[in-house]
């Protein structure tokens, strides 16, 4: 189904989505031991940390990243591992604690969804050892795990597809009120919204 007065497409699927409760991340092992008890397979992954954005790749057991690169755990601010199916979210609260969400599609409540496209920065691309590089020239750059990424030489845009989760509140019989209650990502894309990579 789709609005026709903003473009946003409004779908109908099943989700259900786990709390994580509180939990820190003294060092990789933990890290590590939250990962693999939550996720299941493969997927992407945007760390948010104190010093950079870091984008990637999950095997289901290590992450890679441009230059092998990677991040003590106490660094993350926001951390989304991601696929078409499930995302587990992770963010810092204070003093060293971390809480998180797992989302899983097709399983779970019927739920309405808002699907969306996150433009990323960049207007240039360079491919580099099995990665993208798409930056400006205002200094602004990030890696994309995607060899030989494909751009348009007008649009160069990479997107986030994300889904924006509806609730529904009644307060009287006539009254409904609709808002958004968590928000995942989904995929790369393309600027013609075609997935990149496939995991």
């Amino acid at each position: 189904m789709m609005n026709n007065d903003n473009g946003l497409e409004i779908s109908p699927i099943q989700s259900r989505a786990k709390n994580l409760g509180y939990f820190k991340l003294p060092d990789d092992e933990s890290f590590m031991s939250v990962i693999m008890s939550n996720f299941e397979g493969n997927g992407y992954c945007v760390c948010y940390l104190d010093y950079k954005v870091l984008i990637g790749e999950y095997d289901g057991s290590s992450f890679r990243f441009y230059g092998g690169e990677m991040f003590e755990p106490r660094f993350i601010q926001r951390m989304r591992l991601f696929s078409e199916i499930q995302e587990l979210y992770i963010w810092r609260k204070n003093n060293g604690w971390f809480s998180g969400r797992l989302r899983v599609d097709g399983e779970g409540n019927n739920t309405d969804v808002v699907k969306a496209y996150q433009v990323l920065w960049g207007t240039d691309c360079k491919h580099i050892s099995g990665f993208t590089r798409i930056y400006e020239d205002r200094g602004t750059e990030l890696f994309l795990p995607f060899e030989n990424m494909i751009v348009d030489e007008k649009e160069k845009k990479a997107l986030i597809k994300t889904h924006n989760y509806i609730s529904y509140e009644i307060k009287e019989k006539s009254d409904q009120q609709a808002g958004y209650v968590d928000c995942r990502f989904v995929a790369f894309t393309d600027y013609q919204r075609k997935p990149l990579g496939v995991v």
